[in-house]
């Protein structure tokens, strides 16, 4: 099944491929058997549970926390922790919470505990969500369980911005030490809450009975953190777990043939790309950047690297996102212009030499880069692979310790909206702006697509931004992604969410 939203639903699209025997258990109903399910997913907690990075992924994921809104499975906003939202006037908006909601410690909901979590991860992180800092946004009680919020300037997204994973709300003791990060543990609204104290790779999860969206099918849950995806696949063909992500796919084939297992593949709003360090170092010449930009054959990358679980990138966004440009084609590789480039640059051919960096936890990115290092080598470029786990390998491209980076991004991550994605990895400040890239164009489309509510404007502000990008060479991409997972047949009520917000629902069960 394959749904296109429309500009309004802002969200790619969702691709559920069932590969082997067996239908998707999308929307199970029926009696509980309070059995545990046990699961293996490949990114766990690695910042101390901090919502402000990306370990709010499994706090919403794995059902603990919850934002106001809430990113559907078809992509659109609907209520979450809040019913209802309203644009008062150009910056101000108003947020209707839920009656009967309960903080797993006990708390209730009001507008005085949402205002202090959402004050505090203004005020207190290190590093807001975009849009949500204490100089763009502050928050107000508008009533006993209405929530004002107070933006700088005029915020058409605010709704997609308060659905972020980033804006879980966590009863007001998590706050009380002061400080940041606020735990997680005894503190969320969602369908889980953690058992025991993480620890050792493994969190254990039990129901949530008062959850205000009705009591969890399963009783409890036991999550493996491995990063290892052949170990992932082999848990899960081994039966120590119900279901895997992430896997490998030199696996597929092999999970494919197993009677007892359904695997799945879906288009993700997630593109690999090869970051350039824009700032410093021999890509920081423009005529470098072109030149490895048409060294890439991104076809055979797709063809011969993914094994087809994936496409060749055009640009920034794939062919199912709203803001994709239709007119937008695939580079054509051409060595022997890439050449030439490079000797405009002053380089003769064997005289550049360029560290590629990558990381394991998403199996093709290794190899991905040993084939982009043979295509550079085709044009004179030698490069020194160096895979290193994830946080050592972010830091140091984030400092601008790099000349070539393999890294597969999100972008939609912290909003259903990609504007939050521009700004953040794109702009002069962007905090996640693994490319060094600084265009004051580039920070003026940003701020007009900031204010800006009309669909089509906002299109074309994309396509402006995009193709600006495109042409300074900030970055090469190279395959948009499908993520592959699998799971037991005895494992029902599972709906895979396009972004990952959430797996661990209601619904979910194990009927063994």
């Amino acid at each position: 099944m394959k749904t296109k939203l429309g500009a309004k639903g802002v969200l790619a699209a969702v691709v559920c491929i069932v590969v082997s025997v067996g239908a998707i258990g999308c929307g199970f109903t029926g009696s509980s058997e309070a059995a545990e399910v046990r699961l293996a997913l490949g990114f766990g907690p690695d910042r101390g549970w901090a919502i402000d990075t990306d370990d709010a992924y499994p706090i919403t994921n794995l059902g603990i926390g919850e934002p106001l809104g809430r990113i559907d499975f078809d992509g659109e906003i609907t209520p979450g922790l809040a019913t209802s939202w309203e644009q008062i006037d150009p910056t101000t908006w108003e947020f209707e919470l839920r009656e009967g909601v309960t903080f797993h410690n006990g708390e209730e909901l009001d507008a005085a505990a949402a205002v202090t979590a959402l004050t505090a991860l203004a005020e207190d992180s290190a590093s807001p969500p975009a849009g949500l800092t204490a100089e763009e946004v502050s928050y107000e009680e508008a009533g006993p369980m209405t929530v004002r919020v107070v933006t700088e300037a005029e915020d058409p997204i605010m709704p997609q911005r308060l659905a972020g994973r980033n804006t879980a709300i966590f009863a007001p003791e998590a706050y009380e030490n002061g400080g940041w990060p606020p735990s997680p543990f005894g503190t969320g609204t969602g369908p889980f809450m953690v058992k025991d104290e993480p620890s050792g790779g493994r969190v254990t999860l039990t129901a949530f009975e008062p959850y205000w969206g009705g009591e969890p099918q399963a009783g409890s849950a036991e999550v493996r953190f491995i990063e290892d995806p052949n170990a992932r696949s082999d848990a899960l063909r081994s039966g120590e777990v119900d279901l895997a992500d992430l896997l490998p796919t030199t696996q597929l084939p092999v999970l494919e043939e197993e009677e007892n297992l359904e695997v799945f593949s879906d288009d993700v709003p997630r593109t690999t790309t090869l970051h350039t360090n824009t700032d410093s170092g021999p890509t920081s010449d423009p005529l470098v950047r072109e030149a490895i930009s048409l060294a890439i054959d991104r076809e055979a990358l797709a063809d011969n690297v993914m094994e087809g679980v994936g496409e060749p990138a055009a640009g920034i966004f794939s062919p199912s996102d709203p803001w994709f440009d239709e007119s937008r084609e695939v580079v054509e590789p051409d060595p022997e212009r890439a050449r030439e480039l490079l000797s405009e640059a002053g380089y003769e051919e064997g005289e550049l030499s360029l560290t590629l960096q990558t990381y394991p936890d998403r199996d093709h990115l290794p190899n991905l880069a040993t084939a982009v290092q043979g295509m550079l080598s085709d044009i004179g470029i030698q490069t020194d692979i160096r895979v290193s786990e994830y946080a050592t390998v972010e830091a140091d491209v984030l400092e601008g310790d790099y000349d070539l980076g393999i890294f597969s991004r999100g972008y939609i991550i912290e909003t259903n909206d990609a504007a939050g994605f521009l700004e953040t990895d794109f702009t002069c400040e962007g905090s996640y702006n693994l490319n060094r890239y600084c265009s004051e164009e580039v920070d003026a489309i940003v701020e007009r697509l900031n204010s800006t509510a009309d669909e089509q404007e906002r299109f074309d502000l994309f396509v402006e931004a995009e193709t600006r990008i495109l042409e300074d060479f900030a970055g090469v991409p190279l395959v948009h992604e499908q993520e592959s997972f699998a799971h037991v047949e005895t494992l029902e009520g599972f709906q895979p969410h396009p972004t990952k917000h959430y797996l661990m629902t209601t619904e979910i069960r194990s009927s063994e």
